[in-house]
């Protein structure tokens, strides 16, 4: 019975903290926070700054609000993603702090270049300095080669240090090398870097990430070697696809085939390898010196036999990738895409880390996963696979594979009656992290093709709860810049249907500007001369197509136009009127077109502002007559041509 009571506690509790968490960074994004007395501990504080970052939601109002209100405890800062200047900055110095990750500030005063050392000196406090353990400067703007030797003097508490895809060179990591002896984490990749000789003497490393590194000289495997206490080493590479082909790999000295030999002089000599604590060793991306499938196989089983302690090998886009790895009894995680289960494994594992290569090939596999095995998959699979495929694409979003792989996926899970496996919560997950791609690649049809393919489900469409706002203006911008066919096909239907379920003023606010009016009188238009066009033609199926998207276009504008008088204004300006009645002429026999038509018309009519007896012209009064037209509209219209 206390069993299960303490299974139910450590599950309910976090899920109630993290609701919430999420709360009170509402309330502070909307700037609504209740005074309260108490002050929030650093793990709650730290969530909630968290949250606001991961929404780009740092700005000075936030950060005077969680830095300099003692209602918070934040020990823990990260700025990456958010757009903060320097003035912004100080506020952070109100807090004692333990780590601290700066990203890429709008801070650039008379150069190109971050100045670190100022940054931290507005950042951080005197405690800050004497505490600080974690120090992250990874990004992709310039910063000033001079930082180490600031950290070195400044920040003696120092054992965590990252400033990976910085264009930073060999100098610089000399400088590290011969002053920060307490390090116990190092990351350096995609760097300049191209000698690591320097950091030997770093004799307390346990983590060093060197993906992506173009070693050029020095003796690797000596370096690696005086690292005596390494327990996660990360050497891997950009995915190379043609693994037996010769590839810029061979021009640098091949770290894998180092640990190798080392490996099989332990084994033969009976002694214990360097890296004797070692934990995890990430290969993934690398040809393992060209080997096939059965030597590399035997190649990985002699590492993993050479490291008693090893838990984890990662090996996504080697010749092993598919293959089963198992060294008896041992039991050790490979990451790589052998399995439904091991995929999603290894889309777990790279998902929140700047390696868009792996996320995009972990992305690949669980999206043939999907495909040919949707069946297979449990319920708690599907759910964890969503949230990873959403927290890839969040996460790496200014990267276009990504994005299609992930939209690729959450397109498999959402599909026909698919969607209704998942709640509405992880229903708008998959609308968000859509609707994020299609804003950043509007010109990328396939891309395109994927989000609205996704959202466009009538189940989906129908959920209360999910932003039809959003969705219908990201659509509505689409139609704007991609002329696709079948695009603009999906998102008018869109259109047409989450019109009618956003509040009155979300609509005035979509129709403000008459670009979006002028848009769909144009699809007006264009798909009433497509219908004639296909008519004559005797092309049906593509007849249908123009017929059903005008459709949609006229339901759009109806609901639109709906007591909305600058819609109504901008309709009638950009020469919806004359088209609408051409219009009512074409479909004397599509009496649900005819309706919808009807219906704009009387939504212009029902607004007295605008000038209408212009338009009471005896052909107009012709074709209502001709259509037995007696609505609503008719009766007004003919009150102006009185």
């Amino acid at each position: 019975m206390d069993h299960n009571v303490d299974m139910c506690s450590s599950s309910t509790i976090p899920r109630l903290t993290r609701l919430a968490t999420e709360r009170i960074a509402e309330l502070i994004e909307k700037d609504i926070l209740p005074l309260f007395n108490h002050q929030l501990i650093a793990s709650c504080s730290n969530d909630i700054f968290e949250i606001l970052r991961q929404k780009k939601m740092l700005n000075r109002r936030t950060l005077q609000t969680m830095c300099s209100k003692r209602q918070f405890q934040i020990n823990k800062i990260d700025l990456m993603g958010n757009k903060v200047v320097l003035e912004d900055l100080e506020l952070c110095a109100n807090q004692d702090l333990l780590s601290f990750r700066l990203g890429d500030i709008d801070y650039f005063p008379n150069t190109n270049k971050i100045q670190v050392a100022e940054v931290l000196d507005a950042s951080l406090n005197q405690t800050s300095r004497q505490q600080l353990r974690h120090l992250d400067l990874s990004g992709r703007h310039r910063i000033t080669s001079s930082w180490p030797m600031y950290v070195a003097k400044h920040l003696p508490s120092l054992e965590s240090l990252a400033f990976a895809n910085r264009s930073t060179a060999n100098d610089t990591l000399a400088q590290i090398g011969s002053s920060l002896s307490k390090l116990r984490f190092l990351d350096i990749s995609s760097t300049c870097v191209t000698d690591i000789s320097c950091i030997s003497s770093l004799k307390n490393l346990e983590v060093l990430i060197m993906y992506n590194l173009n070693i050029l000289k020095g003796d690797v495997t000596e370096t690696l070697s005086n690292l005596t206490k390494l327990r996660v080493l990360d050497i891997s590479r950009k995915v190379n696809t043609d693994y037996l082909q010769e590839t810029s790999q061979d021009a640098h000295l091949d770290l894998a085939l180092g640990i190798f030999n080392r490996s099989v002089e332990a084994i033969e000599s009976g002694k214990s390898t360097p890296w004797a604590d070692l934990r995890a060793i990430d290969m993934s991306g690398l040809s393992i010196v060209q080997f096939g499938t059965d030597r590399a196989l035997a190649f990985v089983q002699k590492i993993i036999e050479a490291h008693p302690k090893l838990e984890q090998i990662s090996l996504l886009a080697t010749p092993l990738d598919s293959s089963l790895v198992e060294i008896p009894g041992r039991n050790i995680q490979v990451i790589n895409t052998v399995s439904r289960k091991s995929v999603l494994i290894a889309l777990s594992y790279y998902a929140n880390l700047e390696r868009p290569a792996f996320i995009t090939h972990a992305l690949h596999s669980v999206y043939y996963q999907l495909q040919s095995g949707y069946d297979k998959f449990s319920g708690e699979e599907l759910k964890e696979c969503l949230r990873l495929v959403c927290v890839a694409m969040q996460h790496s979003l200014s990267t276009l594979a990504v994005q299609i792989a992930g939209s690729a996926c959450l397109y498999h899970l959402c599909k026909m009656k698919r969607i209704k496996r998942l709640s509405v919560k992880e229903v708008n997950n998959c609308i968000e992290r859509s609707l994020d791609a299609a804003e950043q690649y509007r010109s990328m049809t396939q891309l395109q093709k994927n989000v609205w393919l996704t959202i466009c489900n009538d189940y989906l469409l129908h959920l209360d709860g999910i932003d039809f706002y959003r969705t219908c203006k990201v659509a509505m911008d689409t139609m704007l810049l991609n002329r696709d066919a079948s695009v603009e096909r999906m998102t008018i239907a869109i259109v047409s249907i989450v019109t009618p379920k956003m509040k009155p003023a979300e609509a005035k606010t979509l129709t403000i500007d008459p670009k979006y009016v002028n848009h769909l009188v144009r699809i007006m238009n264009d798909y009433l001369e497509a219908y004639h066009r296909e008519y004559r033609n005797g092309h049906e199926r593509d007849n249908d197509n123009a017929l059903y998207t005008l459709k949609f276009t006229l339901s759009a504008l109806w609901n639109l136009t709906d007591e909305c008088p600058t819609t109504c204004k901008s309709f009638l300006e950009a020469g919806g009127v004359e088209i609408a009645f051409r219009i009512l002429r074409a479909f004397e026999m599509h009496g649900n077109v005819q309706t919808k038509v009807l219906g704009i018309l009387n939504n212009l009519a029902e607004v007295k502002d605008l000038q209408l007896q212009e338009l009471c012209k005896q052909e107009y009064i012709s074709v209502l007559l001709s259509i037995g037209a007696f609505s609503d509209f008719s009766r007004n219209f003919f009150r102006f041509c009185e």
